[in-house]
C-alpha cells in the first residue's frame, strides 16, 4: 500500500513539474534552480601564465545554456565593465565581462557580455539574462565559440565573501 502512495505521488510531482516547466512555459525559480561556479581562478585578478597552452587556460565552450551562481573566493558577481579585465586574465585568454550594472530588483533582465581580445574591450558581445536573488545573482550563460574564452568572477556587493574576507 505504501508503495502504490508513492508511486502515485511520484507521477503527482512529475505531472506538476512537467505542466509548469514544460507546458506552461516556466522555469523553476533560478535563484533555487541554478549551477555553482566554484573556481577562483577566475577573478579578475587573477594573472594568467601567457607561455601556457592553451588545454590548461579556462574555456566555457560546452557549458550548456542554463543558470550559474559565482559562488568561490573570486567573487560573487560576473565581472562588469566597472572594472573590465585584461586579456590572460580570469584564467583565460579572451575573458568575458558584464556591460552595466547587475539588477535590483528580482526580476530577469537582459545584460551584454563583451570579450576582451587584441586591446579591443568589446570584441564580441552577446545578451545573457540576469536575476537578483536574496544576497546574490544568478546568469543565464551562453556558450563561448571560441577558445580560450571565459566568463570572469569579480567582487561586488552581493557576492558571497571569501573565508580570507570573512576574519
Amino acid at each position: 500500500m505504501l508503495g502504490r502512495r508513492l508511486q502515485v505521488t511520484a507521477a503527482y510531482l512529475f505531472c506538476l513539474i512537467y505542466f509548469n516547466y514544460i507546458v506552461a512555459g516556466q522555469e523553476p525559480d533560478p535563484c533555487s534552480n541554478h549551477v555553482e561556479i566554484d573556481e577562483e581562478i577566475r577573478s579578475t585578478a587573477h594573472q594568467t601564465n601567457r607561455s601556457l597552452q592553451y588545454s590548461y587556460l579556462l574555456c566555457d565552450d560546452n557549458m550548456p545554456y542554463q543558470w550559474y551562481r559565482f559562488v568561490s573566493g573570486a567573487g560573487g558577481q560576473l565581472a562588469t565593465d566597472d572594472n573590465i579585465p585584461t586579456e590572460y586574465t580570469c584564467g583565460t585568454h579572451i575573458p568575458i565581462y558584464m556591460m552595466g550594472t547587475h539588477p535590483e530588483s528580482n526580476v530577469i533582465e537582459d545584460r551584454t557580455v563583451c570579450t576582451v581580445f587584441n586591446g579591443n574591450q568589446c570584441a564580441d558581445s552577446w545578451t545573457i539574462q540576469v536575476k537578483k536573488c536574496d544576497g546574490f545573482y544568478v546568469y543565464k550563460l551562453l556558450r563561448v565559440d571560441v577558445c580560450a574564452s571565459a566568463y570572469c568572477a569579480s567582487r561586488g556587493k552581493i557576492g558571497r565573501a571569501s573565508c580570507r574576507e570573512r576574519v
